[in-house]
């Protein structure tokens, strides 16, 4: 099994050991961590994911993602491994524990936050299982033996013809200056506005609607101009939105938390 990593795709994920960009999912419980159950959990997790037990490889000049036979790595850390090298054994994915935590780290090119959380929901079945033996409801939990659809296997966009091709700049209409707009060109205060939204709700609504915190707050942001300036129809604003492993939101520039180690391709 193979398959390519996305041409378009790949700027926004070409990382170092600097800035890597992937996902890292920490799981509190309520009991220390049992080392063995958490080994066997991860194992048979991994039966149910195979699609995510690769590695990176390049070929014909691209990057693909090759089947990777070897042990996903579990370590006695807070930090992990960095993922894509020898200690990760050159897997896309790795676990690692201390106490009473379970953290998962997987890289942000292979799957999005909706896909880590169905690993988390299968290693957790697996686990608490054996853990405490009790029979848990498998509703809504993907589990090993499962058959595997054509839709949750392969990339819905990897072989589309028809998708659009970005505009180059000297396309693009002049971007929308708030700050102009409101008249504010000769003010020098840095003025910092905040808008809190309840975690719940919001992650209620990125579930409902299979989307990702980064995309909703642009798409939050983007309407939010559009009611405020519904006669800059043809100018198209632009802003960065970044986030952060800990699930909150930052604009470009602000301080960011750190991410997790990857060794870039």
């Amino acid at each position: 099994m193979e398959q390519r990593l996305f041409t378009e795709l790949r700027p926004l994920y070409v990382t170092s050991k600097e800035s890597p960009h992937d996902i890292r999912l920490r799981i509190r419980m309520r009991d220390l961590i049992d080392p063995d159950i958490l080994r066997h959990a991860v194992d048979t997790t991994m039966q149910r994911y195979p699609y995510f037990c690769v590695e990176l490889q390049k070929k014909d000049g691209q990057y693909i993602f090759a089947e990777n036979p070897r042990p996903v790595v579990v370590t006695h850390s807070l930090h992990g491994v960095a993922l894509n090298s020898e200690d990760s054994n050159y897997h896309m994915i790795a676990f690692c524990w201390q106490d009473n935590w379970i953290i998962l780290d997987v890289f942000h090119g292979m799957t999005d936050g909706t896909g880590a959380y169905e690993v988390v929901r299968t290693l957790l079945y697996y686990y608490c299982s054996e853990r405490y033996d009790i029979h848990l409801t498998e509703e809504g939990i993907r589990l090993a033996g499962d058959e595997i659809s054509a839709e949750e296997w392969t990339d819905p966009v990897a072989d589309r013809a028809d998708l659009p091709v970005p505009r180059q700049n000297e396309q693009m209409s002049d971007a929308l200056n708030l700050i102009a707009s409101a008249g504010l060109e000769e003010d020098h205060r840095h003025t910092v506005y905040s808008i809190a939204i309840s975690e719940t709700e919001f992650m209620r609504f990125n579930l409902d609607n299979d989307g990702s915190p980064g995309t909703m707050v642009s798409l939050l942001l983007s309407r939010s101009i559009a009611k405020l300036y519904p006669e800059a129809r043809d100018i198209h604003p632009h802003y960065p939105v970044c986030e952060p492993e800990n699930g909150a939101s930052y604009a470009a520039g602000a301080s960011e938390p750190g991410w997790r180690g990857f060794s870039g391709v």
